[in-house]
């Protein structure tokens, strides 16, 4: 088609699995892929494309909401839940990203934190627990440290989810603690754009998106009533795909027969990075007395802009639109290296 040829944004929802009756195909568009990494010795594998609390099959939602183009590489991990708490098994989440990052994800989305165990202290103060006796469980979430810093190392953005109980200090939680200057950390906003209140730990959340009182267009398939969504794990899932569509978007400009490809191609390669993601970002905003970790995207992706792109009928002319919007988000990568 052009300069390049167009590569896909691939997204791996980490979760409970899909249930496929359930997805939104947006007419056949979003064709999900997946697996599942159950404990070894624990029950039989449960299938990919089936969920236990449909918790992924929202979070899947949430993500082709916003870009139905996106790869969906669904990886169903272990869980145990009680009430409304869940639990991750970490090795089982550790071999979910090992598994994303095999698999070339761009972008890897986890609505889900893992609480670390603390450790025992004796009453001397040193620790109890030595090395060399180390529990399974503290094992495993070394495995997945080990795997998010691989996740870094290989240029795979990460989005995870703020606590949504003020209590907790999830700062300290996996994922985010094993990589903290890498990973975008996800809190809940309002309708209004208000942080929500009972997000904690406000000054170590990246960026607050949608997570209350948040609707998915009405699937023509399924029957019942709207249904609102709360949480930063919607917010996260939101977020991820945010950072799909603006890689898809500059992908798609990068393959282009025109000169601009190039500048495409290369802000293309950046966004890989969390420091240029980041940067794209912060230019959604036109701005500056808007706050900073809330992202106006109506002022970029607005129904003027898309009224635009239907008025035109050819797909250069549609391009060009939407070269003029990536241009204005990714504005601040033409001053920096």
């Amino acid at each position: 088609m052009g300069n390049a040829p167009y590569q896909q944004t691939r997204i791996a929802l980490i979760d409970d699995g899909i249930d496929l009756s359930s997805l939104q195909t947006y007419n056949g568009i979003v064709k999900p892929r997946g697996m599942s990494y159950p404990l070894r010795d624990g029950p039989k594998e449960l299938p990919w494309h089936q969920s236990t609390n449909k918790h992924g099959t929202l979070m899947a939602n949430m993500i082709v909401h916003i870009n139905p183009y996106v790869v969906l590489d669904v990886i169903r991990i272990e869980e145990t839940t009680d009430g409304d708490n869940r639990s991750i098994y970490a090795r089982s989440a550790a071999e979910a990203i090992e598994a994303a990052v095999h698999r070339k994800a761009d972008i890897i989305s986890m609505s889900w934190t893992i609480r670390k165990p603390e450790k025992k202290v004796s009453k001397e103060g040193s620790e109890s627990i030595q090395t060399e006796r180390r529990t399974a469980d503290e094992i495993d979430i070394e495995t997945l440290e080990k795997a998010i810093q691989k996740a870094k190392e290989e240029g795979t953005l990460m989005f995870c989810s703020a606590s949504d109980n003020i209590v907790f200090r999830g700062v300290d939680n996996l994922p985010f603690s094993a990589a903290k200057d890498s990973i975008f950390r996800i809190g809940s906003a309002t309708s209004l754009g208000q942080r929500d209140s009972a997000t904690e730990d406000k000054k170590t959340i990246s960026y607050f998106f949608p997570g209350n009182q948040v609707a998915l267009p009405k699937d023509p398939r399924l029957g019942g009533e709207v249904e609102l969504h709360d949480g930063s794990s919607v917010a996260t899932a939101l977020a991820a795909g945010l950072a799909s569509l603006i890689l898809h978007c500059t992908r798609l400009l990068a393959a282009r027969n025109r000169p601009s490809a190039k500048t495409f191609t290369d802000w293309a390669e950046k966004l890989r990075r969390p420091e240029y993601m980041k940067r794209a970002f912060n230019g959604i905003h036109k701005d500056s007395s808007d706050d900073e970790k809330f992202l106006p995207v109506w002022d970029r992706f607005s129904e003027d802009c898309s009224a635009k792109i239907r008025r035109v009928t050819s797909k250069d002319a549609k391009l060009d639109i939407l070269e003029q919007v990536m241009d204005g988000i990714c504005r601040d990568f033409r001053n920096r290296s």
